[in-house]
């Protein structure tokens, strides 16, 4: 029984020592991180350390259904604490979804958060990427579109006439 008693002791003891140099250490973060981050408040840093992502621009890497389509910078915002794209009408156009399938205005203006119209996310901030779960009834397929005439060669025929 003494052993048991002594550990514990000496167990609380050490914590005891300890907690303090952690508390102090917590309070002097956030003066490491305002002189090496002169242009953000303390406020940023703060949710920056409790894992809460502020509203911003930031760099993405687009995937639709698992396949990379291409890095642009968007806007996010935090909506109940998960950080919710803003994009543009055109910019899903680009991406070969069709806006109609989601009942978006192709005339809008302004963008649009992917949360308000059921478009299915998941942004990865560590990795700055995010995953759309698009169907296939709302891609536009284009490889089954022909290509125009204009751009048609001759084939084989125009290699043995020259």
């Amino acid at each position: 029984m003494s052993k048991i008693s002594f550990r514990l002791k000496t167990s609380l003891l050490l914590i005891l020592n300890a907690y303090p140099f952690f508390s102090i250490a917590n309070n002097n973060i956030h003066s490491l991180y305002k002189s090496v981050l002169s242009n953000i408040d303390n406020k940023t840093i703060g949710k920056l350390l409790n894992n809460e992502h502020p509203d911003g621009y930031y760099s993405t890497n687009i995937y639709i259904n698992e396949n990379k389509k291409e890095t642009i910078i968007l806007y996010y915002e935090n909506k109940d604490g998960i950080l919710t794209p803003r994009i543009n009408v055109n910019d899903l156009i680009r991406l070969n979804i069709d806006p109609s399938f989601y009942n978006i205005p192709i005339d809008l203006s302004s963008d649009l958060l992917l949360s308000d119209y059921n478009i299915d996310f998941k942004y990865n901030f560590s990795s700055q990427s995010l995953y759309l779960t698009i169907p296939q009834k709302a891609l536009d397929n284009k490889k089954n579109m022909l290509a125009s005439q204009v751009l048609w060669d001759d084939g084989v025929p125009a290699l043995f006439s020259s």
